[in-house]
């Protein structure tokens, strides 16, 4: 005869079996218990799982506040979106990179080319290599707008 199934019926689920061998790390148990962690604190006063760096002290008052360390990596990051994109993708579009090149003396000569700094005989930016015109007819500067002084204005506050 024929079972119906109804609410009251049991199902036999026999679940999940991992056949894997279990990743957790199960010698680190006794450290991760809380209670343990408690009965430590109980006796030191310390909250030692926490506390592994070393405290530093100093006078910080000179670092930069976050607002102006923003303001001064947006600044350059517009900077560098103004040079042309052939210059841009020299660099493969990272302004860091283009630091790390300009930063390295034996590539003085091919960045005075390409007009990213000042050349050392005339004391104006040279414009002539295959970077372009920048910044439209200022003759005075060899088409730039005034580089920034060293980092931003920002600093000077």
């Amino acid at each position: 005869m024929p079972k119906f199934r109804t609410a009251y019926d049991r199902d036999s689920v026999e679940g999940i079996t991992f056949d894997e061998p279990s990743m957790a790390q199960q010698h680190f148990k006794d450290e991760c218990d809380v209670n343990n962690i408690l009965r430590k604190y109980e006796t030191t006063g310390l909250v030692t799982h926490l506390a592994n760096g070393t405290p530093s002290y100093g006078d910080f008052s000179s670092v930069l506040e976050f607002q102006q360390a923003q303001n001064i990596l947006i600044e350059a990051q517009d900077a560098f979106d103004a040079l042309p994109a052939s210059l841009r993708k020299r660099f493969d579009n990272d302004p860091a990179v283009m630091l790390e090149f300009i930063e390295n003396p034996d590539n003085r000569e091919e960045a005075e080319k390409l007009g990213l700094v000042i050349s050392r005989d005339s004391g104006t930016y040279d414009n002539s290599g295959p970077s372009g015109n920048f910044g439209g007819n200022s003759a005075d500067n060899g088409g730039f707008d005034n580089p920034p002084s060293s980092g931003s204005n920002s600093l000077a506050e």
